[in-house]
């Protein structure tokens, strides 16, 4: 162990608009990071609104990988939510 600690998670319920959205414009532009997050989260969005428009019945043969799909943006989300914790948290 080397001492240094790693940065603290981000809370298990954050809501990522908002967190975003409570960094000051200055912040945003000023730091590349921070700028690409927003796109990136701005992707995110998209997609979702994307995945939910193709909402499968439960007996369709494709649901199985739909909610897979759904998985695999939430657990996106979870990463650019910790990104975003740390960005705007960090000295």
């Amino acid at each position: 162990m080397t001492g240094q600690s790693s940065p603290p998670a981000a809370p298990a319920f954050v809501d990522l608009s908002v967190l975003l959205a409570s960094a000051s414009d200055e912040a945003l532009l000023a730091d590349p990071a921070l700028a690409a997050l927003i796109v990136e989260y701005a992707c995110w969005e998209r997609e979702l609104a994307e995945w939910h428009s193709r909402t499968l019945p439960q007996r369709h043969k494709g649901f199985n990988d739909w909610i897979g799909e759904g998985r695999a943006l939430f657990d996106r989300r979870d990463e650019v939510k910790a990104t975003a914790y740390a960005l705007l948290r960090r000295e």
